[in-house]
């Protein structure tokens, strides 16, 4: 950093001889003029100026403003003429008034050499005419001063400590006598370190003439270490405000371990110290919504760019402000200072041109807030003024505090609070709704992209829950493999098509193909061998169904052999001869459980043929009545014959004869008679054989046992169909049945495994239909024809995820007619419809656009925006006035102390302090009462210490401030911001050329402005709201050529509906001589005539390519105004192309001077358009209009030859040229801003076109204004603006924009217009639209 810094002070010193103020050798044309050529014209004496000067007369006689008699006299006059017009010019450009009379000059050289003629002395002066005369004023409240520039550079080259008191003498309290005044100059130098020879010319009363030196002859003239003073005098300009950067780099090198290098010392600046995530400076407007409301205090209207710059700043970052033509710059500046100074912050605004620090001052001025801003442009002309406000704000400390201490205060505090927080709520609630319109991580695809690109009353089908599986990619490609399955299904998959049915051919080949063919040609005949077979076997022809089920059904053939033996055999041959609802194995089961219960608990009475078991019955009944009565039981012991009959069947039974025994012999006999009628019903079913008449149990078991084999024998061969018993079973033995079994199983497995072996290829209707013969004739001919497309048709379903698969599913099943031709739409509209619902669930917000709630939100925001803005004003006056006297002291006697001293100073009338001191000395109490200061680079370093004092430095037209300039202005703040454009001019010095190194050892010292080098080191933003042309046609070039369309256009409503072009191109035949063309000139002095005649409420600037020719545009105006032709208003000018940046005018007139010579000559010299970044000069230019343009020229854009051109400049000079002569001839037509994020097909923009279309005839709605979706037009005439939520709405910075700030602006601008959600189109289609034409016809 010490070695820049260094490089810094040697450029401003300008010790390589550049800087008149220390090396004038020859008289600078224009700038200085010598003295002495005004000896005698008026019959006094040269030196008597200089006696006057000293004297302090008020009026100084110079020459005759004319005077036929004397030539020399009318010269001087022409010449005093001339430096008056460029001393107004530099004090336009600057605010400085930098004009002296320099005396006497030191004449020799510094040690190491370097070569030094200045003035020792300098006089302020004006010049001006009074009474026909040319006279010389000393400046009031101005001092004579040293030439501060020379004994600087005497200490640097000296190696000598200068004293300050020395360094900044003023000559206020002198001797007015000139040998006096002279006397005591020398004995000052004789006390001093400076060692100056004065040599005796200087005490005598005369003036030499100047005389003009070779740089070569001077330095061969004079020795290195002698300084000589010599009588002469020039009157010019001579700037000293840059003298007092010195200092700085002074007290800055003295700092060097401070400050390390060039970027810790932009970072030294920055005190948010915050660690932010890096990528996170990819959000170009993140901080727009970073800063709560109540906490900012901007009183000025703002667009998003601008306020996302002031709240980056509000978050503690020093930053880079590219501010193109036009685009608030100074709105934003002077927000800036409001916010800061509302927060008891102290704000430095530096620029090097006036105009723009007297644009930030009158918007200051705007709001009651100059009192508390301090506006210096000369701080050696301004120090009254300053002193006179610094003491009128101590004067009114009272007045703040009675208007502090009302009521409305404390309302007023409390209504911005409610104002801040409404619109934090809102703006917060409307950004989630265009976040998540826009939203694409659910599916891909945003909300707005959905609603656009499907309709609820569309044919849909229900994808819940699949809808999970279908991102944006998969849609899209799911949507196309839908559509080329579809024209498979639509021909392959009709009822009419015969390969409908068939197997999967996904694996299918060449052989496969060659395969089936075969098959098809020879499964028929086996058929008929398999069936004839069948028929051998079983009695009838088998079906290959009948086949598979004796595969099936195997096992119960096989059971066959297990069933049956030579008993069983018999009675299944016997059995066949009945039907099978009398062989009824159920039945024949029953009879024999009942059967097998009557052997149970003692079994059956078995001694007695059947036909006794009556007797029986009889007698156990008789002996029972006879225990009833004792005389007939008495009988039955003694008498009866009957109990020998029963005693001999208990003794058969094996029964005691006894009551047990008794009891026991009547439960037999019951299962004897219940035996019996059993065998009965069995010997009654003709069915059965061989019924046996034993009465053993084992026997009869082993009887059913055969009987119910035979019966499930006959039911298994009864379960084939086609199995003919008599086919089977007549005239076979056993054997020869089971034989005849297995042949049949055989057959059938055989026949099976050849159709598994066929199931590769064909279904198992194909193959049923082979059987059956019931195939078409054209089937195989069908299947060689389409085979390749089946097997692609299968390979396509088979490549499809199940959920892919099920969307097919669902397709199919529902009650939509799906084809080819409607089978994408309808699957997209459910798909989206799905992920709507499925959002809209997510992000309940986005269906709020649909309520009335939105709307009353919208508007709540724009009142409240309106409303903090009315009242941050008064917030911004309570805390300005607040911090005057908060802080005030009083003593016992109620008086004040607090400012007594300061006031002191500001008010005394002799000894008057410079500011520097006076700031030094009152520093905290002169910034509680004016917390704001406006001011050059030079004039900071000239008035303020260097120290760390101000909490925000703002450079404004930072491109055209020199680095080594702006570095100490940045060193005295915490924080700074960078405000310029690159694209505009660069830094260049009014007054002399400036000193260059060779050869640079650091990338930072190849960069001259400060705008460059900031870049470089801190966060740079961009403002793109451009406001400045009421018509496109004036910013078009710029913004397409310089700006890369970037920036936001809005012209007047009115006038860009004004037929009248924004651009005149103007041809004459003017002539090129002595570098001006007067022709031009002339034409451009009837156009200013004119315009002052018809439209004198219309500022002018007159733009020129050299100075030459504004110097000869003067010339004639001066001369018109003479003769009383014309009168020219205060801010009209005549500037040429280098110094009119930061100008506006309501009308431009350029006179590009360019014409062939007298001979006729063409020479293609573009001069400063022509050098290095040569074409910001012509942007520049190009943009200071605000209504119109006007182009003198003496050329067509074509007899431009460019093709040889170094530099850029020229090339763009005649594309500009071209553009503007078609823009005359009508030919303009704007450019809509393209989308960067979208594609456009699917816009709302589009879709309410193409529903216009056709709608309302006379009206056109189209898509050609940068700053609209839409713009309707009848007759070539705008009538309204339609805004979407398409991509100037994702575009956009804020939503605060959007909702408040862009309808603000569009009523300012008297646009009508009607905003339109794409959720409302999607909702009501018809409703908008009628909202859409109602509008339209109501501005037809």
């Amino acid at each position: 950093m010490h070695d820049i810094l260094r490089h810094y002070l040697k450029r401003l010193t300008n010790l390589s001889g550049t800087n008149r103020s220390l090396l004038l050798l020859r008289l600078i044309s224009d700038q200085t003029l010598d003295l002495h050529d005004f000896d005698f014209l008026l019959n006094k004496s040269s030196f008597s100026l200089i006696e006057d000067l000293i004297a302090r007369k008020k009026h100084i006689p110079l020459a005759a403003v004319s005077d036929s008699r004397l030539e020399l006299n009318n010269i001087m006059s022409q010449k005093l003429k001339k430096l008056k017009r460029i001393e107004k010019f530099i004090y336009d450009e600057r605010g400085a008034k930098d004009l002296y009379v320099g005396w006497p000059f030191v004449r020799g050289k510094f040690h190491g050499g370097t070569s030094v003629r200045c003035p020792l002395i300098f006089f302020p002066i004006e010049i001006k005419i009074v009474n026909d005369q040319w006279v010389m004023e000393l400046r009031e409240d101005v001092n004579i001063t040293f030439n501060k520039s020379f004994l600087l550079a005497y200490a640097h080259f000296h190696g000598i400590k200068i004293s300050d008191e020395l360094i900044e003498k003023v000559f206020e309290i002198y001797d007015q006598d000139s040998r006096v005044f002279r006397t005591d100059l020398y004995q000052i130098f004789k006390e001093s370190a400076v060692e100056l020879n004065f040599n005796q010319d200087n005490f005598m009363d005369v003036l030499h003439p100047f005389k003009n030196f070779k740089k070569t002859d001077f330095e061969e003239t004079e020795k290195e270490g002698e300084l000589k003073l010599f009588p002469e005098a020039a009157i010019g300009i001579f700037p000293q405000s840059g003298s007092y950067l010195v200092p700085d780099y002074s007290y800055m090198l003295d700092k060097e371990q401070e400050v390390q290098d060039i970027e810790e010392f932009f970072l030294s600046r920055n005190p948010d110290k915050q660690a932010d995530d890096p990528s996170d400076y990819s959000q170009r407007y993140r901080f727009i919504e970073s800063v709560k409301e109540e906490e900012t205090f901007s009183v000025f209207p703002m667009d998003a760019y601008q306020e996302n710059a002031l709240k980056a700043v509000k978050k503690g970052n020093s930053l880079v402000v590219q501010g193109p033509p036009g685009t608030g710059k100074s709105q934003l500046i002077s927000n800036l200072v409001t916010d800061f100074i509302a927060r008891g912050k102290r704000v430095l605004v530096v620029c090097q041109k006036r105009a723009a620090l007297d644009v930030i001052y009158d918007r200051m001025k705007s709001i009651d807030m100059q009192p508390f801003m301090a506006l210096v442009h000369d701080f050696k002309n301004d120090r009254k003024a300053i002193f006179e406000q610094i003491q009128n704000q101590i004067d009114r400390i009272e007045e703040y505090e009675s208007k502090n201490n009302g009521l409305d205060s404390v309302q007023i505090q409390r209504e911005f609070l409610k104002s801040s927080r409404i619109i934090d709520q809102i703006v917060e609630e409307k950004e989630e709704y265009r976040l998540a319109l826009f939203d694409e991580s659910e599916c891909g695809i945003s909300a707005k992209e959905l609603y656009l690109n499907c309709d609820f009353n569309e044919t849909k089908i229900n994808l819940k829950q699949i809808h999970r599986h279908f991102h944006k990619k998969k849609i899209e490609e799911f949507a196309n493999t839908l559509v080329n399955f579809q024209t498979y299904v639509d021909d392959f998959s009709k009822d009419d098509f015969i390969w409908q049915d068939r197997v999967n051919f996904k694996d299918f080949g060449l052989q496969d193909k060659t395969e089936i063919v075969h098959l098809l040609e020879r499964i028929p005949a086996y058929f008929q061998d398999t069936t004839e077979k069948s028929k051998n076997l079983v009695g009838s022809s088998m079906s290959l169904k009948e086949f598979e089920d004796v595969v099936e059904h195997q096992e119960k053939l096989n059971n066959l052999g297990e069933l049956l033996n030579t008993t069983s055999y018999p009675y299944l041959i016997y059995m066949f001869n009945y039907p099978d609802d009398n062989t009824n194995a159920l039945w024949l089961s029953n009879v024999q459980r009942v059967i097998n219960d009557c052997f149970k608990d003692g079994g059956i009475e078995s001694s007695l043929a059947s036909k006794d078991l009556g007797t029986l019955q009889k007698t156990i009944q008789l002996r029972r009545q006879s225990r009833k009565r004792p005389t007939k039981w008495i009988h039955w012991l003694l008498f009866a014959k009957e109990k020998f009959f029963l005693k001999k069947v208990l003794v058969a039974n094996n029964l005691t004869v006894n009551n047990a025994g008794i009891k026991e012999l009547e439960k037999r006999l019951d299962n004897r008679l219940n035996f019996e009628h059993n065998m009965t019903k069995l010997k009654k079913q003709t069915w059965l054989k061989e019924i046996p008449e034993t009465k053993n149990q084992i026997e009869l078991n082993h009887w059913f046992q055969e009987q119910t084999q035979a019966i499930k024998a006959k039911e298994i061969i009864g379960s084939f169909t086609n199995f003919k018993a008599f086919s089977l079973i007549e005239g076979k033995t056993l054997a020869e049945f089971l034989d005849k079994i297995s042949a049949i199983i055989e057959l059938s497995r055989a026949t099976v495994e050849e159709k598994n072996k066929w199931k590769k290829y064909l279904t198992r209707t194909q193959i049923d239909q082979l059987e059956q013969e019931r195939l078409p004739s054209s089937y195989i001919k069908t299947f060689q024809r389409y085979f390749d497309e089946l097997v692609h048709f299968d390979q396509l379903y088979e490549s499809l995820e199940d959920y892919e698969k099920e969307v097919v599913k669902l397709l199919n099943e529902s009650d939509i007619t799906i084809d080819h031709k409607n089978i994408k739409s309808t699957f997209l509209n459910s798909i989206y419809l799905e992920w709507i619902d499925h959002i809209e669930t997510k992000h309940p917000i986005l269906r709020e656009v649909s309520t009335r709630k939105f709307d009353k939100q919208t508007d709540d925001l724009q009142y409240a925006i309106e409303n903090k803005l009315q009242l941050s004003t008064e917030i911004l006056n309570l805390k300005v006035r607040e911090r005057t006297f908060s802080n005030v002291e009083y003593n016992r006697l109620s008086n004040r102390i607090t400012y007594r001293d300061l006031s002191h100073q500001v008010t005394k009338k002799r000894q008057i302090w410079p500011i520097r001191k006076v700031i030094q000395e009152f520093q905290d109490e002169l910034f509680d009462l004016i917390p704001c200061w406006m001011a050059s680079p030079e004039s900071v370093s000239a008035i303020f210490p260097m120290e760390e004092i101000f909490d925000l430095v703002i450079f404004d037209e930072a491109s055209q401030c020199f680095v080594e300039k702006g570095i100490p202005a940045m060193y005295r703040g915490k924080q700074v911001v960078v405000a310029g454009d690159d694209k505009q001019l660069s830094p260049n010095d009014l007054y002399k050329v400036r000193w260059e190194e060779e050869e640079v050892d650091h990338p930072d010292l190849e960069i001259d402005s400060l705008l460059d080098l900031a870049n470089k080191y801190v966060m740079n933003l961009q403002l793109s709201g451009h406001y400045r042309s009421k018509s496109l046609d004036l910013i078009e070039f710029s913004n397409h050529h310089f700006y890369k369309d970037r920036l936001r256009l809005l012209p007047d409503f009115h006038y860009i509906n004004n037929a009248d072009p924004g651009i005149d191109y103007i041809k004459v035949d003017g002539i090129w001589e002595q570098n001006a063309n007067e022709v031009e000139a002339l034409n451009v002095v009837d156009l200013i005539k004119e315009y002052l005649k018809n439209d004198p409420e219309k500022e002018i600037g007159v733009v020129t390519f050299n100075a030459p020719q504004q110097g000869l545009i003067w010339d004639i105006l001066e001369d018109q105004i003479a003769l009383g032709n014309i009168t020219l208003p205060d801010k009209f000018f005549v500037k040429n192309i280098e110094n009119v940046q930061g100008d506006e005018k309501d009308i431009i007139i350029f006179s590009t001077g360019y014409a062939a010579d007298k001979a006729g000559r063409l020479r293609m010299q573009f001069g400063s358009i022509n050098a290095p970044k040569g074409e910001n000069r012509l942007n520049v230019a190009i943009t200071r209009a605000r209504e119109k343009v006007v182009i003198v020229s003496s050329l067509y854009p074509d007899q431009l030859k460019v093709d040889d051109a170094k530099n850029n400049g020229p090339k763009l000079l005649k594309a500009y040229l071209h553009y503007a002569l078609d823009v005359s001839k009508g030919n303009f037509k704007p450019k809509p801003k393209p989308s960067i994020s979208f594609q456009s097909s699917w816009f709302l923009k589009t879709k309410v076109r193409e529903e216009l279309e056709g709608t309302v005839k006379s009206i056109k709605a189209e898509e050609e204004l940068p700053f609209a979706d839409l713009s309707f037009k009848s007759n070539n005439q705008y009538k309204g603006l339609l805004l979407s939520d398409d991509n100037l709405f994702y575009d956009n910075p804020s939503v605060k924009d959007i909702f408040a700030y862009t309808p603000f602006l569009l009523s300012k601008m008297n646009w009508p217009y009607i905003q339109i959600k794409s959720r409302n189109f999607w909702n009501d289609k018809e409703e908008l639209m009628e909202r859409v034409v109602q509008f339209a016809k109501r501005n037809d």
